[in-house]
């Protein structure tokens, strides 16, 4: 599966992106949502998966960014993360369905990552 992790944090970014390569993903990492809208329709149309921070540089959000993320790649699955309070995250959604979806994809995401988990690590869990 083919990541785009965009987070405006380096701190961050770096670990995260060497732990989802290290579950066998290939992983784009990216600092910002310029450097994510910069990527070419072809590169993007190739991306399975992105995971976006809620709130990144400049006043930009996770959510415009992938609104514009899904306008060129309609199948592209989309998690939210954030290190921002949950007052934050509904505040910035707006409305209702927008903080309904962002539930249900911190839901997702931790889903998947427990199955990723399971799958990598083995029957130890």
């Amino acid at each position: 599966m083919k990541v785009l992790i965009v987070d405006d944090d380096a701190t961050f970014l770096k670990p995260f992106a060497t732990a989802i390569s290290n579950l066998g993903h290939e992983v784009v990492p990216t600092s910002s949502a310029r450097s994510a809208d910069g990527l070419s329709d072809t590169e993007l149309a190739t991306v399975d998966c992105a995971i976006l921070d809620l709130k990144l540089e400049q006043g930009h959000t996770g959510l415009e960014l992938g609104s514009r993320l899904l306008y060129k790649n309609p199948f592209l699955e989309l998690i939210m993360l954030t290190a921002s309070s949950a007052r934050y995250m509904c505040t910035s959604a707006g409305s209702w369905v927008a903080r309904a979806t962002l539930l249900s994809l911190t839901s997702l995401a931790r889903r998947r990552i427990s199955y990723a988990s399971r799958e990598n690590l083995g029957s130890g869990l």
